[in-house]
């Protein structure tokens, strides 16, 4: 049987080998450990720089491909995040960051813009991504709305877990950021490791 987790960054593992979304990431993330000790086959599918709308996509996606699913793992990031794909293509706004890419492996070509670093693959998609970054942030970012988004992902899948007599666990990054350094970093393995310890004792245990 298989444990299914989807959220960001520190979901992903992000720097924990290397890359931006590298899949030795995951290996030494807190997934991998609870995946471990639940006895179940990982299937971690977070996306860094990933926002709440790709986190319940990417679940209702995997749940309709895999029907050996026992277990979901769902960690929501900040709510101030769009991200969406096009013609292959990965575009990424948050208040202080924007980027789009092909492959995760760029090059990247950026520039600041007072606090905000914009980055991308070539100098035109960094051009178009400074235009518009300004527009998101006026008029998309608004966390009130943003977070009632939030509980409607999370009921549905609640929902939909439960119809299919799988174990839903729905976390607020923010519900672990107290098991490591709470800095503008990823945490490390062995707050990973910690991770993984203060889910499963409180969640699974």
């Amino acid at each position: 049987m298989k444990f299914l987790v989807s959220g960001c960054s520190i979901t992903q593992g992000a720097e924990l080998n290397n890359g931006f979304a590298n899949p030795e990431n995951v290996k030494q993330s807190f997934s991998a450990y609870l995946a471990k000790r639940l006895d179940l086959e990982l299937v971690n599918i977070a996306l860094p720089g990933g926002s709440n709308e790709y986190i319940f996509h990417s679940i209702v996606d995997a749940l309709e491909k895999h029907s050996d699913i026992s277990n979901v793992l769902v960690v929501w990031t900040s709510p101030t995040r769009l991200y969406w794909k096009s013609h292959n293509r990965h575009f990424f706004v948050m208040p202080l960051w924007s980027s789009s890419m092909i492959d995760f492996n760029f090059k990247m070509h950026d520039v600041r813009q007072g606090d905000v670093w914009i980055t991308g693959d070539n100098k035109q998609i960094v051009d178009t991504l400074s235009g518009m970054h300004k527009f998101f942030v006026d008029n998309y970012f608004d966390v009130s709305e943003l977070s009632i988004k939030t509980k409607h992902y999370d009921t549905c899948l609640q929902h939909l877990c439960q119809a299919k007599n799988i174990k839903y666990l729905g976390l607020d990054v923010s519900d672990i950021t107290g098991c490591w350094d709470n800095q503008p970093r990823h945490p490390n393995a062995e707050e990973h490791k910690k991770i993984s310890q203060f889910i499963f004792d409180k969640f699974y245990n």
